[in-house]
């Protein structure tokens, strides 16, 4: 989770760990959210297309 977070932060995301500590909230421009289970690696939200892997996840933001 922490490895995750700190990529995605790298890159200049905001990124919060959510209550449950079960997945990443990414803000990207004007307030879309994206959600990253970092344990499966799925991930889905506004303006990407759902998949699974963090280096997936990079690419499309």
């Amino acid at each position: 989770m922490e490895f995750a977070k700190k990529t995605i932060e790298e890159k200049g995301y905001k990124t919060w760990v959510s209550n449950d500590n079960k997945h990443l909230i990414i803000e990207r421009e004007l307030g879309k959210i994206i959600r990253f289970f970092p344990y499966s690696g799925w991930h889905s939200g506004s303006g990407i297309k759902y998949g699974r892997g963090l280096q997936n996840l990079l690419k499309q933001i």
